[in-house]
């Protein structure tokens, strides 16, 4: 010990970029202590294996280990339990980070969801709504709940519904990738007029999984409009999408569908909102 280089707490610090305030509770807490001290206490002292053991310390703090489980496992001689731990933090490390890609992947998509939706709020809401296109709905997968509602009122979106997939997704431990998308298996108009409607919901999500939720949806030509403002109105754009399509020389080939590209989930303010008719069609 007389011959070793002994380093102070200031020169231990640099070295290992460690607060001396760190290195002092490190030492309060038993996890390591100087080698040596003055007289006085006021000066500590450290030897050269002590700065290995620091780097050590800070390697399985990077790894998310507490100090109780470092003192553990720095005094642990078995190599065998130390891999064992670190398998066991990296599997950890492995599901934390699945959620954050996760969480970062709705993030996404609800960031485009807007930005898309805010290209049709900087027009003139009249326009938007009078803008009919012949599109191809891409195909995706999505999950679905499928219900004949009772007393159906259009104007409310069922918002039920929507929390049911959103939770269905949760469950299976899937990512929103895209807009939720209400489907009426109803003869066209029937959601505005009849008192049950045959109301599919569904969700494009991030993976297909192979479970009775999970179909493709997409895959046709429709003719498309977009509805600016409050659902209560949307009627009129299913009229005026219909005239068009009629007009063009086309006719309806399936269920209609509403995708909300800006929802009452998303805002609060109707005004905002940005929902997409979507009408599969077919040439005459």
């Amino acid at each position: 010990m007389n011959d070793a280089r002994l380093y102070t707490i200031g020169e231990i610090s640099n070295i290992c970029s460690i607060p001396i305030k760190t290195l002092r509770y490190y030492d309060e807490i038993g996890l390591i202590s100087p080698v040596k001290r003055s007289e006085t206490g006021n000066y500590r002292y450290y030897c050269e294996n002590q700065i290995l053991t620091l780097f050590i310390i800070r390697k399985l703090k990077l790894l998310g280990f507490s100090l109780k489980e470092i003192k553990s496992l720095i005094n642990e001689s078995d190599v065998a339990c130390l891999r064992m731990n670190i398998e066991d933090r990296m599997e950890q490390i492995h599901v934390e980070i699945e959620k954050l890609q996760g969480k970062y992947t709705e993030g996404k998509y609800f960031l485009e969801r807007l930005k898309k939706g805010h290209v049709f709020l900087d027009n003139d809401s009249q326009e938007a709504n009078e803008s009919y296109t012949l599109d191809v709905i891409p195909e995706a997968d999505v999950i679905y709940t499928r219900k004949i509602q009772s007393d159906y009122n259009n104007a409310d979106v069922s918002i039920d519904r929507w929390v049911e997939i959103l939770n269905l997704a949760d469950k299976n431990g899937l990512s929103a990738i895209g807009p939720i998308v209400l489907t009426y298996h109803n003869e066209p108009l029937g959601q505005f007029y009849q008192t049950d409607c045959d109301l599919e919901v569904c969700l494009q999500v991030n993976m297909p999984i192979d479970l009775p939720i999970c179909k493709k949806y997409g895959g046709f030509k429709a003719v498309t409009a977009i509805h600016a403002g409050s659902h209560g109105t949307i009627y009129n754009t299913h009229i005026n999408a219909i005239k068009w399509l009629k007009k063009n020389k086309l006719r309806i080939n399936g269920p209609i569908s509403e995708e909300y590209i800006i929802s009452p989930m998303d805002v609060m303010h109707e005004e905002a909102y940005i929902s997409k008719v979507i009408i599969p069609v077919e040439e005459r």
